[in-house]
């Protein structure tokens, strides 16, 4: 399921509708590996296994589609406090002076 997403969603390019559910769990369901996998795993029992892959699919894709989410947005919020203005507060000058000497 990870290789298929990898291969549909553009990481450093992500915008509305890269993580949209529907489109992306249709890709899953519809990839051999998944299919060939899913036979193999639920092999003998006595559900329909197309609605159990389903549901793995769909609850891949709210996770990671969080963990995609939160890690942008650590993303952003590191870049945004590296380009903030540098303070010139006493303590912070002389801080960064004393890591410089040793």
């Amino acid at each position: 399921m990870e290789i298929v997403v990898r291969g549909k969603v553009s990481f450093d390019n992500l915008s509305s509708t890269s993580l949209l559910v529907a489109p992306l769990k249709e890709a899953i369901l519809e990839s051999t590996a998944v299919k060939h996998y899913a036979d193999q795993n639920f092999r003998g029992c006595k559900f329909d296994n197309s609605f159990q892959v389903e549901r793995i699919a769909y609850l891949f894709l709210t996770i990671r589609g969080f963990a995609v989410v939160r890690a942008k947005r650590t993303q952003l919020h590191a870049s945004k406090t590296n380009n903030s203005k540098p303070s010139f507060s006493l303590r912070q000058v002389l801080g960064s002076k004393s890591i410089n000497i040793m």
